[in-house]
Formats: structure tokens, C-alpha cells, sequence
């Protein structure tokens, strides 16, 4: 945790990278001799091991697909920067199909939350002091309708059409 302060606020921060107090400014002496330069993006093992790494969580277990589609979109974008700044020469990514994971679009079911625990959390939400009444409606809305946040936010009262009481079905 010190080591990502120290290099956001000091490191990657153009404006505060001179005045380092001592104590950070041993911590990123250390992160410079302990990191590799970027001349270690040429050797396609080290390429392999960081795509390996990007792939796993810390107990090696695989990450979520979209998790490595997004690293691997970050390191992309990394790359090239580099690349522009004339301190790679090409992108040692692997290029074309079957290089990242499929992901799906659809949500999973078992993810969801069931009717019982929609009430209990919009009767938390409703006893809330301060603006209760308000954000009831907003997520039971969203819980109800389908509706993304923004579209709530945009509807009026004479926007809702309300099923009769009597309705079998009550969503939508």
C-alpha cells in the first residue's frame, strides 16, 4: 500500500516528483532497482510470464475473463504509448484470435437478487433518515421496471404506469 502511494503521488505526479520526503524517496529507489526496464518487453518470455500473470490471481486460481481483457486492453494502451515515445519499437503483444477470452454479455442468474431480499433491502433504504422516501423509489424502480439509473433519474411521476393491484404479474 505505501509502495502504490509513493508512486502515484510522487512518481507518476509531475508536479509533486521533486519534493519527495526521505521515507518515499527510499521507497522508490527501491521500486527503480527492483523493476525491469522496458527493454525486458522484447524477450517473448517475459512477455508470456506478465500475459500468465495477468491471467491468475495471487492463489493462481484463473481471473474472470473480462478481468483479462481488460488487463490485457491496459497493457495494450501501455504499449503503444510506448511505442510512440520511440521507447519500444513494435508492441510485443500476440496479435489475432484466440489471444484473449471470450466473454459473455449475458447476466447470471444466480447473481441476482430474489423478491424477499429486494423487499428487506428497500425497507433499509426506506427507513434511512435522510432522503429514504426518495432513494426507495429510485431502486425500486430500477428493481422493478429495469430501467438504468439514468433513465430513472430522467422520468417523471406521469411517466409510471403502474400495474392494477390485482395484477398477477407486477414487474415492468
Amino acid at each position: 500500500m505505501v509502495v502504490r502511494t509513493a508512486l502515484r503521488e510522487f512518481a507518476f505526479n509531475a508536479r509533486r516528483r521533486g519534493d519527495t520526503p526521505p521515507e518515499i524517496d527510499s521507497i522508490l529507489r527501491w521500486v527503480e532497482r527492483n523493476c525491469l526496464t522496458m527493454a525486458a518487453w522484447e524477450d517473448p518470455s517475459r512477455v508470456d510470464a506478465v500475459l500468465r500473470a495477468v491471467s491468475s490471481r495471487l492463489d493462481g486460481s484463473v481471473t474472470a475473463a473480462s478481468t483479462i481483457k481488460r488487463s490485457r486492453r491496459v497493457l495494450d494502451r501501455m504499449l503503444e504509448h510506448a511505442v510512440k515515445q520511440n521507447v519500444l519499437r513494435t508492441k510485443p503483444l500476440p496479435k489475432g484470435r484466440g489471444t484473449t477470452p471470450k466473454t459473455s454479455l449475458a447476466v447470471d442468474k444466480r447473481s441476482l437478487i430474489n423478491r424477499s431480499q429486494a423487499a428487506g433491502l428497500l425497507g433499509w433504504v426506506r427507513r434511512r433518515p435522510r432522503g429514504g422516501a426518495r432513494l426507495h423509489a429510485f431502486f425500486a424502480t430500477m428493481y422493478w421496471a429495469g430501467p438504468r439509473p439514468e433513465e430513472v433519474v430522467a422520468m417523471y411521476v406521469m411517466d409510471a404506469r403502474l400495474p392494477p393491484a390485482d395484477a398477477g404479474d407486477q414487474m415492468g
